[in-house]
């Protein structure tokens, strides 16, 4: 289905704004996603050198968004280096959902494999 990186994107892209990307939900899903699933491995470093506090909650910030994870990897035989890399992974998802808003909110189709996808518009109530 996908070739190379700018399909996987853009594939991604396209569905987005019918998802996480909608004006709704955006906000919110991003707040938790990056504070619970990102940031602690952001912080992991510069808290620990700082304080040893901060850098323990960081620490068990890190150990609870990264336990689902690992159990996926001894129950389900996934990849490790998948685990490993969990935080960058929703890093990059908020960043393609945040390009898929951006691009809806300038009215810009999404677009996949030469072919554009407007968004879908709200219906309204037919009277009855």
């Amino acid at each position: 289905m996908y070739h190379d990186a700018g399909q996987v994107w853009t594939g991604l892209a396209k569905n987005a704004h019918e998802g996480i990307a909608s004006p709704g939900l955006i906000v919110p899903f991003t707040l938790i996603l990056a504070a619970g699933q990102v940031l602690p491995f952001a912080l992991l470093v510069p808290l620990a050198h700082a304080d040893p506090l901060a850098g323990g909650l960081a620490a068990a910030g890190a150990v609870v968004a990264w336990w689902p994870r690992f159990d996926a990897v001894a129950r389900f035989r996934q990849s490790p280096v998948g685990a490993l890399l969990h935080p960058v992974g929703i890093a990059v998802f908020l960043v393609i959902q945040w390009y898929a808003f951006t691009r809806r909110a300038v009215g810009r189709p999404a677009a996949w494999k030469g072919r554009t996808y407007p968004a879908a518009s709200r219906r309204e109530p037919t009277p009855v």
